[in-house]
Order: structure tokens, then C-alpha cells, then sequence
């Protein structure tokens, strides 16, 4: 067998194994959700069929998060926290002020929770309630930026 066809087998073998290993590790930082892809199809498919729901996320977020601060929460599941932003927000400006509290992969029972709940007034039950509303538009995050933002879904590494 020619040298060049062993060249080419061995490097078709090496990018195969090494596209396996970047899915595993994908898998393993991301979650399930690195190999789910959605499209602005089903983006505009999911607001038409659950525009309702949709607004009540952004109206129930609006009356949570106290006018000063700015609040970043997407869900992974029922209980944990794929990310927790949270921020002062000067009301004149509408911009960010002094440090954030950031987290990433919490569970919503987790210590560091609690006093980032207790300075937005929220509770356990906050939480919960958020979530299922967020569950029933099937979406995962939201921000209380100007306009409000609902993020819909994970598409591999991106949302």
C-alpha cells in the first residue's frame, strides 16, 4: 500500500478521534445542550406559540428586581443556576455601578444564593416561581436590561 494512503488514513483517524473528544469535553463543560442547535425558525416559532407566556416572564422579572439593580439569572434546570448576574445600577444614568456579584453553576440551595436573594428581597420560593414561568415559555434566562431580554434556548455554545 502506497505511503500517501497511510498518510491519509492515519489523518482522517486523528481528526475523527480528536472531533470525538472536543463532543465529550463539550458535553461535559456545557452540558447536554452543546449538541442541541435551534434556529431562528424555532426561535420565531416558540414567541408566535407562546407570546403570552413570554410576557409574564417580563412582567413578573419587572416587579421582582428593585429598581437599582440589574439582574442577569439563567436556569440549567429546576435547581441550579447556569449563571447569576447581579449589579448596582445608578437610576440616572441607567449604567452599572461598582462591582458585580457573578456566578456561574449554582444551586439555587447554595450559601453564596442566599445573601445575593436577601439584597433583591427574593426567596426561595422567587426562584422557584421565576423558573416555572420561564419553563412554560420555554425559555432560560432573562435580564432586566432596556428592553427587557428572555433568552430562549442554548444552541451549542451560544443562546
Amino acid at each position: 500500500m502506497p505511503k500517501y494512503i497511510r498518510w491519509i488514513g492515519r489523518t482522517v483517524l486523528v481528526v475523527a478521534i480528536l472531533y470525538l473528544i472536543i463532543q465529550a469535553v463539550g458535553v461535559l463543560v456545557f452540558g447536554p445542550t452543546w449538541t442541541q442547535h435551534y434556529t431562528k425558525k424555532d426561535l420565531i416559532a416558540n414567541y408566535e406559540n407562546r407570546k403570552s407566556a413570554i410576557f409574564a416572564v417580563k412582567d413578573y422579572f419587572a416587579s421582582i428586581v428593585p429598581p437599582d439593580k440589574r439582574v442577569y439569572i439563567e436556569f440549567a434546570d429546576s435547581h441550579t443556576i447556569n449563571r447569576l448576574d447581579v449589579s448596582s445600577v445608578d437610576l440616572a444614568t441607567q449604567r452599572g455601578i461598582g462591582p458585580s456579584f457573578t456566578q456561574w453553576n449554582l444551586s439555587t440551595t447554595s450559601l453564596q444564593v442566599d445573601p445575593i436573594l436577601s439584597a433583591l428581597h427574593w426567596t426561595q420560593d422567587t426562584l422557584t416561581h421565576l423558573k416555572h414561568k420561564l419553563d412554560l415559555a420555554f425559555c432560560i434566562s432573562t435580564c432586566n436590561r432596556e428592553p427587557c431580554e428572555i433568552g430562549f434556548q442554548r444552541s451549542g455554545t451560544g443562546m
